[in-house]
């Protein structure tokens, strides 16, 4: 078998709203499309704010790969560590970055066990209920709980992973 080249782009951080035509149109069937956002996203042009913002961003890197036959893996972000975030007490370090991965892992798993229409809903309910932060709700949380619990539909897709680099990140930095 061959082995394909790893073709790295970069998203220009003025917007997340859109996939750059260079990397949509060089999708290709079994590619692996990896997608990590981090605090700067929020920052930039005319990016939507939280994780909530983060989870309306992440349905188009879906449809991509979905309409081409690619693999979406979603990643949690690596944290950005200052000497604030530690507790010299516990030995541990606190995360300004969980919200990203734990919205994405749950878009993932709703995509796995009930389909993108389902995810669509997540995605409509997290704007609609968002917290002040911009973040997704405890309610809409409980809403994916309950959709991921009904198990496996017939609208599943297993064309898509979520890997958290930031947990493992933080555990290590304590041993």
């Amino acid at each position: 078998s061959q082995v394909k080249s790893l073709k790295t782009y970069a998203v220009p951080t003025v917007s997340h709203r859109f996939i750059p035509p260079k990397i949509k149109n060089n999708i290709k069937k079994g590619d692996f499309m990896y997608v990590e956002y981090g605090h700067n996203h929020a920052k930039a042009g005319d990016n939507p704010h939280g994780s909530s913002g983060y989870l309306g961003c992440l349905s188009k890197y879906y449809d991509a790969c979905k309409a081409v036959g690619a693999t979406l893996i979603l990643v949690g972000p690596i944290d950005r560590h200052n000497s604030s975030q530690y507790d010299e007490t516990t030995n541990t370090w606190s995360t300004t970055l969980a919200q990203y991965s734990k919205v994405a892992k749950y878009y993932v798993d709703i995509i796995k066990t009930a389909g993108a229409e389902k995810a669509a809903e997540f995605v409509k309910k997290a704007a609609a209920e968002k917290t002040s932060g911009d973040d997704v709700s405890d309610t809409t949380y409980a809403w994916a709980d309950s959709v991921i619990a009904e198990g496996v539909t017939d609208k599943a897709d297993s064309n898509v992973a979520f890997v958290d680099l930031n947990q493992p990140t933080l555990d290590w930095l304590g041993t």
